[in-house]
C-alpha cells in the first residue's frame, strides 16, 4: 500500500495514518479505488485526513509525492466527500430507524 511511504514522506502522525486508512477501506468496501491509480487516491486520502486533523498538507504536496496530478487529487478528493457524505446521512438514517423501532416497542 502506498500510505505508510506517502504519510512518512510528507512526516504525517498516526492519527492521520489511522484516518486514512479508513478512509481508504471505506472506499474499497464501496468498489471507488477499482481502476484507480492506487498513489493518487492514497494521496487524496492523506490529504482529506490532513485536512479534517488541522495539517494543511497542500494539493501539491500531497500529488508531488505520490508523482500524481493536482486533478487526480482533486477527483478522489471530491469522492472520498461524496463517500463521507453518504455515510453520514446512512449513519443518521440508521439511528433514526433505531429510535423509531425501540419507541414503537415501548408503546
Amino acid at each position: 500500500m502506498f500510505v505508510p511511504r506517502l504519510a512518512s514522506d510528507l512526516g504525517c502522525p498516526d492519527e492521520i495514518r489511522q484516518r486514512v486508512r479508513a478512509l481508504a477501506e471505506q472506499a474499497e468496501a464501496r468498489g471507488v479505488t477499482t481502476g484507480v491509480h492506487p498513489a493518487g487516491f492514497a494521496a487524496a486520502c492523506l490529504y482529506k485526513a490532513g485536512r479534517e486533523e488541522g495539517r494543511w498538507l497542500t494539493q501539491s504536496e500531497v500529488a508531488g509525492a505520490a508523482n500524481s496530478s493536482l486533478t487526480t487529487i482533486r477527483n478522489h478528493r471530491d469522492t472520498l466527500q461524496q463517500l463521507d457524505e453518504e455515510y453520514r446521512v446512512g449513519t443518521k438514517g440508521n439511528t433514526e430507524k433505531r429510535e423509531a423501532s425501540t419507541q414503537a416497542e415501548v408503546r
